[in-house]
């Protein structure tokens, strides 16, 4: 008579293979239900945002020009959501890289500073920018990530700041054949604690939510920024004095253009030979010239 004795390890690990694999297949189909979905959704909403959009620079009636204003910027903030989920289920899936191109930093600085003048609206906020001289006109990296970069943070200090100052400064230092930006955002808003603080960037975490219940978004702005940052090999700080206001600091490194392309019709946005600019802000103006 033979008896058979089963490896008790060998089955244990054929069960974490099981396991393993169960859980790999699941992730794939949430991922790709994720990406189905946030495609999807976004025709629709593109359509609702340009439909309003023509209707704010054909309309003669005012009121019927705030509504679609306010439908623009519902149908804005609603797109800003579908791709922050779709741009999380990438990093988790490891299918986001780093696509360089020569870009122009003065038409990158005025897009972010476009779109935060309209996050901003009517509050009682100071948009300061300093642009160092140093920091060449084209440069070489991804600028598609750090518009993201800017816009995230740029629209937390917006979120979290009622009154008072938001300031975006960039300083450059020039290698052989790199630039080292260090990007600082700072404001007088709200604030975080200490002890909330390592929770910063974890995803859907919002500091205080109780408290913040009138703040939009789901926490994943800062998550998100985080990954792209570290997926370039940049570092990201943050400082805060609750009741005071936060300082975010970006470091990254970025390559000088390979061929300076001739560039047409440049913006000329941000001064970025000006050491500091105050940007006025006023809501209805704003809208409606960014569109």
């Amino acid at each position: 008579m033979f008896h058979t004795i089963e490896n008790p390890d060998v089955k244990l690990i054929s069960e974490l293979e099981l396991a393993k694999s169960q859980a790999e297949k699941a992730s794939q189909a949430k991922s790709d239900f994720l990406s189905s979905m946030s495609h999807e959704l976004r025709t629709p909403i593109n359509a609702i945002t340009g439909l309003s959009t023509v209707i704010i620079q054909n309309a003669t009636d005012q009121d019927m020009r705030n509504d679609a204003t306010d439908i623009y910027n519902s149908s804005t903030k609603l797109l800003e959501l579908v791709d922050g989920i779709l741009a999380i289920n990438k990093i988790e899936a490891s299918e986001i890289e780093v696509i360089k191109k020569n870009y122009n930093t003065n038409e990158l600085f005025e897009s972010v500073l476009k779109s935060t003048r309209v996050r901003i609206g009517d509050k009682p906020i100071e948009l300061k920018t300093y642009f160092s001289e140093d920091i060449p006109q084209v440069l070489y990296g991804d600028n598609d990530k750090i518009k993201t970069i800017l816009n995230n943070l740029l629209s937390n200090a917006a979120k979290y700041t009622d009154a008072g100052t938001i300031k975006l400064s960039v300083d450059a230092l020039k290698t052989k054949d790199k630039v080292n930006l260090t990007i600082t955002i700072s404001d007088t808003g709200r604030g975080i604690k200490e002890d909330q603080i390592a929770n910063l960037f974890t995803k859907f975490y919002r500091s205080e939510e109780n408290k913040d219940s009138d703040i939009e978004g789901t926490g994943l702005g800062l998550a998100i920024t985080k990954s792209l940052v570290e997926l370039m090999d940049g570092k990201i700080n943050v400082t805060s004095d609750y009741g005071s206001g936060t300082t975010f600091v970006v470091m990254l490194s970025q390559e000088l253009a390979i061929e300076t392309p001739q560039v047409n019709n440049v913006v000329e946005p941000v001064q970025i030979n000006k050491v500091e600019e105050v940007v006025s802000v006023n809501k209805s103006e704003e809208e409606i010239d960014i569109l």
